[in-house]
């Protein structure tokens, strides 16, 4: 808007009304630019919480293969302790 709109509108409505308008107009935009906002904040929020999960994934992923490591080696240490109890 130019300047001789608002005078106009002022004029016609008178002040009040028009500061009101304003006032709503920029709320508005606010509202809208926090909502824009936040939802670039939950998507980048959403997009950490996919690489954590893919990082839980392969650390549990490398437990059980640790798991089945020990539990063989635990294996091979049982009969090593037959072996040497039996002599």
């Amino acid at each position: 808007m130019d300047m001789q709109a608002i005078t106009n509108l002022i004029t016609t409505v008178g002040f009040p009304i028009v500061c009101c308008l304003g006032l709503g107009w920029f709320m508005v935009k606010y509202i809208n630019q926090q909502r824009e906002d936040n939802v670039n904040r939950e998507n980048k929020l959403l997009e950490q919480i996919d690489k954590q999960n893919e990082v839980l994934v392969s650390i549990n992923s490398n437990m059980d293969k640790m798991s089945s490591t020990l539990e063989s080696m635990n294996q091979r240490l049982d009969v090593l302790e037959q072996k040497v109890e039996s002599k």
